[in-house]
């Protein structure tokens, strides 16, 4: 079973392209490096929200991840952020793929 961690951040306008880049750049190759790294995605939406989800192999590697990624925002994009991003991190329950 897969385990993903699960992040809605609430962006500054204007802060999308900054922190696609960031992220895409900096905080992908970081997370793709650690144990257990199975995939990322990021996702944008027209209310100035973005989620990134990243799968794992454990439940250990998921909140491993959560640390590597939290410790990023705060040192990289806090300044385009409204506040603290949720978080999710659990069992992947349901999976269906085409």
């Amino acid at each position: 079973m897969y385990y993903q961690c699960v992040r809605i951040y609430r962006l500054r306008r204007g802060a999308l392209g900054r922190v696609r880049r960031f992220v895409d750049l900096r905080l992908v190759p970081a997370l793709a490096q650690q144990s257990g790294f199975v995939g990322y995605r990021f996702i944008s939406t027209a209310d100035d929200r973005a989620v990134s989800e990243s799968v794992w192999e454990t439940e250990e590697e998921a909140v491993a991840a959560d640390v590597i990624e939290a410790d990023w925002v705060r040192a990289t994009i806090s300044g385009d952020l409204d506040g603290l991003p949720d978080l999710l991190v659990g069992p992947i329950e349901i999976e269906i793929t085409r």
